[in-house]
Parts: structure tokens; C-alpha cells; sequence
């Protein structure tokens, strides 16, 4: 079970936001999946329920879970599927698999110092210069 950072500098409700997101790419909630509950998330995860409420209202708003009065809240169909086990693939190869069309591009890119969240993720040293577009 994943435990939450409460002195990370990202905040807890997108930590459970990023939690329910890779719950959804890891294929453990497909589409129309019912989530769990506030309150077992509360409990799973030892956060508060406007913590959870928080992340899910943001989820609901990119589209990703919507939420059906009196029956909960589910996994939307539309999300594009992340095959995790098939290797690793960009978003835009996920996309093409599934044929949806898209075109992309760059708004903007810097190099910037990476924090202890980042660095820890790409296995890097802190402060090192990543590369953000």
C-alpha cells in the first residue's frame, strides 16, 4: 500500500491525485470501474476527506473520473489506456495505438535545477539540471 509524503512540498491531495491516476495506468481501475470510496481512501491513505474530495473533484474536471449521483464515483470511459507491462512507450505512441489522432507541440522548454521529488524519480542527484518542455 502506498503511503503519502505529508512533508513532501507537492501537495497531499495531488499526491492521491497522482494515486488514483496510477491506480487507472497500472490497470488496477479499468473504465467504469467504481473508486474507492472518501472514506476508504481517507483510510487507506490517512488523509482527510476534503484532501480526497480535492483530488477527486480535480480528476473529475480533466476528465479522467466522473462522478454519478448516488452510485459513486468511476473510472471514465474515454481515458487513453497506458499499457504499463508492454514496455515503455511516450504518450504520443500510446495514443497512436489506440488511433486517436493528435498533433503536438513544444509551448516552451528550459533546463531547470531538479528538486528531491524529481531527482528521486529519475534517479538523479538533487539540483541537477533536468531538461522541461
Amino acid at each position: 500500500m502506498k503511503t503519502l509524503s505529508k512533508s513532501s512540498h507537492i501537495p497531499l491531495y495531488q499526491q492521491v491525485v497522482e494515486w488514483i491516476r496510477e491506480s487507472i495506468y497500472s490497470g488496477e481501475l479499468v473504465e467504469d470501474d467504481r473508486i474507492p470510496s472518501e472514506f476508504q481512501i481517507m483510510d487507506m491513505l490517512e488523509v482527510s476527506r476534503g484532501t480526497v474530495k480535492k483530488a477527486v473533484d480535480q480528476l473529475v474536471r480533466e476528465g479522467v473520473l466522473v462522478q454519478v449521483q448516488g452510485k459513486g464515483t468511476f473510472v471514465k470511459k474515454e481515458n487513453v489506456a497506458y499499457p504499463l507491462g508492454e514496455g515503455l512507450l511516450s504518450f504520443a505512441e500510446a495514443l497512436a495505438s489506440q488511433k486517436i489522432n493528435f498533433t503536438t507541440s513544444v509551448i516552451t522548454s528550459r533546463l531547470e535545477p531538479a528538486n528531491r521529488f524529481v531527482a528521486e524519480k529519475l534517479s538523479i542527484k538533487p539540483g541537477q539540471d533536468v531538461f522541461i518542455s
